[in-house]
């Protein structure tokens, strides 16, 4: 059986291209990356041959986002839930944009602290955490509240 691949460039910053850059078609799926390498990659020019490819088979789901970077993605939005929903507790008057984020500074006494923080200047304007004194121990604070949510 014959299958058809897709072949996709990885830029630099790890990113997939979204559109197909090549497609061939080979039989044998555990030995398509070198064949790709030995027979396909060579017809390239030579900055193509310098580049990154992932190839994936056409029948198959085209997305290939990592399953770890998807749970740090998901858990990256599950915590700006927790910080927007402890602002939303606080009384700030600010007229500059307030954002929540992780602290070590002077005005927390050079504690970790996830603080309610001015957008732009990352000025520290209220704590909405206790102090911490290592930075595990504030992460472990904030792993608690997101599995509260």
């Amino acid at each position: 059986m014959s299958y058809e691949w897709n072949v996709y460039k990885i830029f630099k910053n790890g990113k997939r291209a979204k559109i197909v850059f090549h497609k061939f078609g080979y039989n044998e799926p555990k030995a398509v990356e070198e064949y790709f390498e030995s027979k396909v990659k060579v017809t390239f020019s030579k900055k193509m041959q310098r580049s990154k490819f992932i190839i994936i088979r056409d029948d198959l789901p085209q997305n290939c986002e990592d399953p770890i970077e998807k749970q740090k993605k998901i858990f990256e939005e599950k915590k700006k839930r927790v910080l927007r929903k402890h602002l939303k507790s606080t009384e700030i008057i600010n007229s500059n944009r307030i954002v929540g984020g992780l602290i070590f500074c002077r005005a927390n006494n050079w504690k970790w602290q996830w603080a309610a923080l001015e957008a732009g200047t990352s000025r520290y304007l209220l704590g909405i955490s206790p102090t911490f004194s290592s930075h595990e121990e504030a992460s472990e604070w904030m792993q608690n509240e997101v599995n509260q949510l």
